[in-house]
């Protein structure tokens, strides 16, 4: 029988939900020690991105269905934390931030926060996720003991956008207000193009910052009920290929 593959996931406090191209499956903790799972066909919008792949087709349009789907979190997670660093080297420089009629604290506290919930409520779960999908990708493992052994940091998280995010959004700030929307659809059909030819998480510095980053903020080490948790999606998707 043909192996599947885990094309993407994601996770949120309490459950892991993992996507082939044509199944999804969310497991999630539903009291002391107890998991559910639900699994059903993906979208219609999902299902059409393989045949969104072709050189000539906007990957754009595939973020854009992708967003839909909620596999890409972690652009609105680049665009803010961009935001972020771009306030802080201004203070750190003592220069004005631009005025185009938005308070940057706000955006700055508003990445703060948010990277905050996301490693001290989803970063395990996150990691949990990695090691299941990685450990069968590679393998065709589902033991819980092996998938434990797993680095919870791969290349194929979608964290390997945030830093060129981040340096498009600070990109961004040097233009006119008018400019700002074309150079921003341009600059991440650029990205998405580059990361088709070569991984970002693979290419020097970048690739070291991003994986660095995922590993102290994104994902922290699974205990039992997240690897537990990540399990039973990944098995209820491998039983969908059986039916």
């Amino acid at each position: 029988m043909e192996k599947i593959r885990i094309i993407g996931g994601f996770s949120n406090p309490g459950s892991i939900t993992l996507f082939t191209t044509h199944h999804k499956a969310v497991a999630w903790v539903d009291g002391p020690n107890q998991v559910k799972v639900f699994r059903d066909r993906t979208s219609i919008a999902l299902r059409c991105l393989p045949s969104l792949r072709k050189w000539y087709v906007p990957r754009v349009f595939g973020l854009c269905v992708a967003l839909l789907v909620g596999l890409s979190r972690v652009f609105f997670m680049g665009t803010i934390l961009g935001i972020l660093i771009y306030y802080a080297l201004c203070v750190f420089f003592q220069q004005d931030t631009p005025s185009h009629g938005l308070d940057y604290r706000i955006y700055a506290g508003w990445a703060l926060a948010y990277l905050g919930y996301f490693y001290l409520f989803v970063a395990p779960w996150h990691g949990a996720e990695h090691k299941a999908a990685v450990s069968y990708n590679e393998s065709g493992h589902t033991n819980m003991s092996r998938m434990k052994r797993r680095s919870r940091v791969t290349n194929y998280c979608g964290s390997r956008y945030v830093i060129p995010m981040i340096l498009l959004i600070g990109f961004l700030f040097l233009l006119p207000v008018v400019w700002q929307i074309c150079v921003m659809v341009l600059g991440v059909e650029l990205i998405l193009r580059v990361d088709e030819f070569k991984n970002w998480n693979e290419i020097p510095v970048i690739g070291h910052i991003s994986r660095a980053f995922q590993f102290l903020f994104l994902t922290r080490e699974p205990g039992k009920l997240h690897l537990f948790t990540a399990r039973a999606a990944l098995i209820s998707l491998l039983k969908a290929r059986e039916e």
